[in-house]
């Protein structure tokens, strides 16, 4: 065991790479690169604080849209936030979307409301003439997302989502030397959960569904759709004292991609599996320090399969089975500078990517063994701080970023620096915070 650890942080250190053949191949991953297995169930506002730090800390943002920890916001009658995020690519905050709710008390009773979404920012097609001939391109888009929660002590927390995303676009030349190019890609998403506090055991149950996705595309060459069938998500999350983890399965009902020329159909499935562990260690250093380390663990396994259907004729697929683990961390602190001024600043590190899988030609009857392995892959810094200058208002503010480490090199670039902006209110509260 030591000598694995020994092996594990060297690698880390140095950030080498031992390749194989890489897992995933090709025939499992879209256009991009990315195998389509995990469901995104819920979209959730990132508060700078939770971002600074990982999720290590948080703030009122973070909490009234949560089944359990919705009781932790405390206001009179309302609670209101605006945020948003720019140049920055992770789920919660899409470079250009917008961020807003809000929450009201019904009896002791708490319902919240939130949405994210780009409906003031959804792109659109520039059109211009050259000679006779006439171009139109560009690309329009519709990203939203909608949440509602109820929490009541009695029954805990209930949370519905509903995620729909269009997108369209265009590039097409009439006059000289005719070209079209057309592509639209839509899906909805709808997902129901609930959790209740049982003393220090915390469970949360999410079940989601992404309903038929459309996708289709015309070119010069010929026409292709893409049905993505209904995907079903299952998750578990647990939370005892300083442990928590959570539980992923999802089912991929089949994705069938038809070119309409050559007549060839392929249909990829997937059963995958996602599980996360962590633990948290909390110091207090003094009455204006807290610091929080979290050691972090990702498995991921499944099977899938790869159907092709050319001119009538169809092969028996490629089944196949992968599994990888990726251990990491975060630490994150919170300096009181002030009595209204709270500092945070995190870092997060991903120490090692190992996959491994097996890939099952039936029509030749062969099985190919892949995996990859690599060493620290990425460290992302990220710096937070939050300000309350009345108990009614506060301001968060942030920048976080990724440095490549992935080959060995520390590589930082500065285009990738987001930035978080975020404010909430609390009508009918006075006086300075606490």
């Amino acid at each position: 065991m030591k000598k694995l650890f020994s092996i594990m942080v060297l690698m880390a250190l140095v950030g080498t790479g031992l390749w194989a053949e890489e897992w995933p191949p090709s025939q499992y991953t879209d256009a991009n690169g990315v195998v389509p297995y995990k469901l995104n169930l819920q979209e959730s506002p990132l508060s700078v604080v939770n971002a600074a730090t990982d999720g290590l800390f948080g703030s009122d943002i973070d909490d009234y849209i949560d089944v359990t920890d919705w009781s932790n916001v405390e206001y009179d009658k309302l609670f209101l936030f605006l945020g948003g995020a720019a140049n920055n690519g992770d789920n919660n905050s899409v470079a250009g979307n917008y961020q807003g709710g809000l929450a009201t008390k019904l009896g002791s009773s708490h319902l919240g409301f939130y949405y994210s979404g780009n409906i003031f920012n959804g792109g659109g097609y520039n059109n211009g003439e050259t000679g006779s001939a006439k171009h139109t391109e560009g690309t329009a888009t519709w990203d939203n997302s909608l949440a509602v929660v109820f929490g009541n002590e009695g029954i805990g927390g209930i949370r519905f989502d509903m995620m729909f995303n269009n997108a369209l676009f265009k590039d097409t030349n009439t006059g000289d030397g005719d070209s079209k190019t057309s592509e639209s890609d839509n899906h909805l998403v709808t997902s129901l959960q609930w959790g209740k506090a049982f003393g220090d055991l915390i469970p949360k149950v999410t079940l989601g569904f992404q309903w038929p996705k459309y996708n289709n595309g015309e070119t010069a060459a010929g026409k292709t759709e893409d049905w993505k069938n209904a995907q079903v998500g299952f998750k578990l999350d647990l939370k005892f004292r300083d442990f928590g983890g959570d539980y992923q399965a999802t089912i991929d009902f089949g994705t069938t991609q038809k070119n309409t020329d050559n007549k060839k159909t392929t249909t990829t499935g997937f059963f995958h599996n996602d599980l996360n562990l962590h633990y948290t260690f909390t110091w207090n250093v003094d009455e204006k320090i807290a610091v929080k380390l979290k050691p972090m663990l990702n498995l991921q396994f499944g099977l899938a399969d790869n159907k092709t259907t050319f001119d009538g004729n169809s092969d028996d697929g490629m089944p196949a089975g992968y599994f990888s683990i990726s251990p990491g961390a975060a630490i994150g602190g919170m300096y009181a500078w002030k009595p209204t001024i709270n500092l945070y600043g995190g870092v997060t590190v991903a120490i090692l990517d190992f996959k491994t899988g097996w890939l099952t030609d039936t029509g030749t009857d062969k099985t190919q063994s892949l995996w990859s392995v690599a060493g620290l892959t990425a460290v992302t810094p990220s710096l937070g701080i939050q300000i309350k200058p009345l108990e009614a208002f506060s301001i968060e503010a942030g920048l976080d970023s990724v440095v490549d480490v992935s080959n060995g090199s520390w590589h930082f670039d500065f285009s990738n620096i987001g930035g978080r902006l975020a404010f909430t209110f609390k009508p009918g509260a006075r006086g300075s915070a606490q």
